[in-house]
């Protein structure tokens, strides 16, 4: 039990240590598409109008670098609650990473996740489709570069679609209706299961 112990705790922090430098790396991105898409505007105004055309496909790349770090912290910390969790709780003998579920059931977590999704779709599509417009409105465009810009222009909106819902939590339960033998309140079991089944992720 010992041994088993102690791979689950190595597990562990293997995996809470590449949650944290995902997250960081994450992160971190927000900043990269805000210095870029000063530097690819300072240089426009200098260049000609077709070099804000390079914005959409850096803000394309970082925002899909963007997008796998998300899914796997995630994935990462679903993985924690639902699986080694229960495992580290069986062979320690108490309650273990109660932390990676008692957060989520936070009442104002669907309103942090809705207010994220904005931030996400302001820094990583607002920025390309201001650059497409601009290069748009700036004068006539060669047919090459307009055509790549409507293909980035379709390809910046492929992130915003791929961005893992924002889910309700888990409304109560209603209570039972009256009942005065317990065929009734046994059938309102499996309703009550189904209701929970489809209202998480």
């Amino acid at each position: 039990m010992s041994d088993e112990l102690d791979v689950l705790r190595d597990e562990l922090k293997l995996l809470k240590d590449e949650q944290r430098d995902r997250i960081r790396a994450r992160d971190n991105l927000i900043y990269s598409v805000i210095v870029a898409s000063a530097a690819i505007v300072g240089a426009a105004r200098v260049t000609g109008p077709a070099l804000p055309l390079l914005l959409p496909l850096v803000t394309l790349v970082l925002g899909w670098t963007y997008l796998v770090n998300d899914h796997k912290v995630t994935a990462i910390g679903r993985y924690l609650s639902t699986d080694l969790g229960p495992r580290l709780s069986t062979a320690s003998g108490g309650e273990a990473l109660r932390w990676e579920t008692h957060h989520r059931s936070d009442r104002a977590r669907r309103q942090r996740k809705c207010l994220q999704l904005a931030v996400d779709l302001m820094v990583f599509v607002l920025p390309g489709a201001a650059a497409l417009l601009w290069y748009w409105t700036a004068g006539p465009a060669p047919a090459l570069l307009l055509a790549v810009s409507i293909i980035e222009a379709a390809a910046i909106v492929t992130p915003a679609t791929c961005r893992p819902e924002v889910t309700c939590p888990l409304p109560p339960s209603p209570a039972p209706p009256p009942t005065s033998s317990g065929s009734s309140t046994a059938a309102w079991a499996p309703a009550r299961s189904a209701a929970a089944t489809t209202s998480t992720r």
